[in-house]
C-alpha cells in the first residue's frame, strides 16, 4: 500500500500518527510541513516487508564457497532466479520464490542471508502506509486537512 493524499482515511491515520509519535521531537500542530515530511521518511524502530529485491541485492547476500559447493542443478535453478530478478526484482516474501531459494540453497550463511532480504528497516511512512512509501510536504498538508 502506499499513500493517497486524496483518501481521507489514510490523511487521518497519518495525522494520528504524527500526533502520536512526533517524529523527530517535532509539534504537528506547529511545525512546518516539510520538515514533518523529512521526519517522516526517516528511520523508525520497526520493520517493513520488502515487495522487491534485486540481482544485486541476492548477488551480496549469496557465499561464493557455497555457490561453488552447489550441485550443477542447483547452480541452473538459481541462475533463473537471478536472471528474474535481474528483470526488475522479485518479491522475496512471495512463497513461490521463498520454495525456489530454500531448494537452491541448504541452510547456510547464504540461505539465511537471503532470506533475511524478507523485511528491513523502515521509514516512518513506510511502518504506515508499506515498503517504498515517501512522503511530500503536500501529504502533510493532507493530515492536517483530515
Amino acid at each position: 500500500m502506499s499513500f493517497n493524499r486524496k483518501s481521507t482515511a489514510q490523511a487521518g491515520q497519518l495525522s494520528a500518527y504524527i500526533i502520536a509519535n512526533t517524529p523527530s521531537g517535532l509539534d504537528f500542530s506547529n511545525a512546518e510541513d516539510p520538515p514533518l515530511a523529512v521526519a517522516m521518511n526517516s528511520s523508525s524502530t520497526d520493520t517493513v516487508d520488502r515487495t522487491s529485491v534485486t540481482a544485486r541485492d541476492m548477488l551480496t547476500a549469496t557465499d561464493g564457497t557455497e555457490y561453488a559447493s552447489l550441485a550443477a542443478a542447483r547452480q541452473r535453478a538459481w541462475g533463473v532466479i537471478m536472471a528474474v530478478a535481474a528483470e526488475g526484482g522479485i518479491d522475496p516474501n512471495d512463497p513461490s520464490v521463498v520454495s525456489q531459494i530454500q531448494a537452491v540453497w541448504d541452510a547456510g550463511a547464504t540461505r539465511t542471508a537471503l532470506l533475511a532480504l524478507q523485511t528491513k528497516e523502515a521509514t516512518h511512512a513506510e511502518s504506515l502506509f508499506g515498503d517504498g512509501t515517501r512522503l511530500v510536504h503536500l501529504d502533510i498538508a493532507a493530515a492536517r486537512s483530515a
